[in-house]
């Protein structure tokens, strides 16, 4: 993604390119986005969505955001349409149609490239860089944007590789925007489904981060894109909890007294039946046995009158031990990489190797879930790849 704007911002600049890419077709990252809809941007995006430096973050923003983006896109021929908490999606709902739009514009530009064949080593050299390929060919390059992505699924560590053979400082590289793993046998029982809630990620009697949103339970424990968005914060995080509210809509007073006038009239029916109505019913009775260790066909008369209350404070504060994030390779997000302290953030220009200039999820800049890292790749990007050429002038 940032390599096709990069390629595209330093050609309309003047610049003669070319792209060596990895994989055997250009921008095949961008199909799998949104769930092969392409979620290419955010309305609200600015640097509080990003972490890393959000101010370094915020700056790239501000030569290039997101009403850049969206008049960069149509003059392409691609427009979009504003979903749910401001995500943007193309207005045919298919992550091909911006991947086509880009790679016609690199065509009408003139913009060679290569792919299927990796680059295997970067040397500086007076006035330009010698890439060598897996196949043996050098290019001798005078400006040499690196926008290779992350390590997250997909990707590879080749970015790093080249980044460390250049002398760019890195910051250490984990998952974000990803699954949680749970110690706690519920959430194999509950596998599969989807609730709407509120997740918590406690630490040292702090709440670090709450996110409202959808919930997905699987057989390792967490999905969905609230949990993506706390799962970077278990990096390096010691004796944290998960806290769910699974009725965020309701006050614990207010559950309560309604569980307590369902217990009054359903006196002769079984335990079980507290949860109908409020909760899918697996998810009811899982939260009925972790709040009340009797049988749950007993009848509500004989169950005593705590029951409603420890159900409804299990509904309301469901306390998880998390284990840590699902791995990189399940990630959809790297964090960390080339250090931004080392980056100048107007121009997306190396401070240690002159002529290199870094984009997209390569950089230690990584964004929520919901448009935000593909608005990062279009920033960064444009500008790496418009000041790459512009110094060449």
């Amino acid at each position: 993604a940032a390599g096709l704007v990069a390629a595209i911002s330093a050609a309309r600049s003047g610049a003669s390119v070319l792209i060596l890419e990895r994989q055997e077709r250009l921008g095949k990252k961008i199909l799998v986005t949104g769930n092969g809809r392409c979620n290419f941007s955010n309305r609200g995006a600015q640097a509080a969505c990003y972490h890393g430096d959000p101010s370094f973050a915020g700056a790239v923003l501000a030569r290039f955001g997101v009403a850049e983006t969206l008049r960069f896109f149509a003059e392409l021929g691609l427009l979009g349409r504003e979903e749910g908490e401001g995500r943007l999606y193309p207005v045919s709902n298919q992550a091909n149609a911006v991947l086509d739009c880009l790679r016609l514009e690199t065509a009408r530009l003139g913009v060679e490239s290569r792919c299927g064949i990796p680059v295997v080593d970067i040397q500086p050299l007076a006035g330009g860089f010698r890439l060598r390929d897996a196949a043996g060919r050098d290019t001798f390059a005078k400006r040499l944007v690196l926008a290779t992505g992350g390590a997250a699924k997909g990707g590879s560590l080749s970015g790093y590789e080249l980044l460390t053979r250049l002398g760019q400082p890195q910051t250490p590289r984990f998952a974000a925007l990803t699954g949680i793993k749970i110690d706690h046998p519920a959430c194999r029982s509950l596998k599969g489904l989807r609730v709407k809630g509120e997740i918590s990620l406690w630490q040292a009697g702090r709440c670090q981060r709450s996110e409202r949103g959808e919930l997905q339970f699987t057989d390792y424990g967490l999905s969905g894109i609230a949990v993506f968005n706390l799962a970077r914060l278990l990096h390096g995080a010691k004796e944290a909890w998960l806290q769910l509210d699974l009725l965020p809509e309701y006050t614990l007073a207010e559950l309560q007294e309604h569980l307590q006038a369902k217990q009054s009239r359903l006196q002769d029916f079984p335990v079980e039946d507290l949860g109908v109505g409020l909760l899918p019913k697996r998810l009811a009775q899982a939260l009925l046995q972790e709040s009340a260790p009797l049988p749950l066909s007993t009848s509500l008369g004989r169950a005593g009158a705590d029951v409603p209350a420890a159900f409804a404070k299990v509904v309301k504060c469901w306390r998880l031990r998390p284990l840590g994030a699902l791995p990189l390779t399940e990630a959809q997000i790297t964090a960390g990489g080339a250090a931004t302290t080392y980056i100048e953030p107007h121009t997306m220009a190396s401070k240690c190797c002159p002529g290199l200039y870094l984009a997209g999820e390569l950089v230690d800049i990584d964004g929520d879930c919901g448009g935000y890292n593909l608005q990062w790749a279009w920033s960064s990007g444009f500008v790496a790849g418009e000041s790459a050429a512009k110094s060449l002038q």
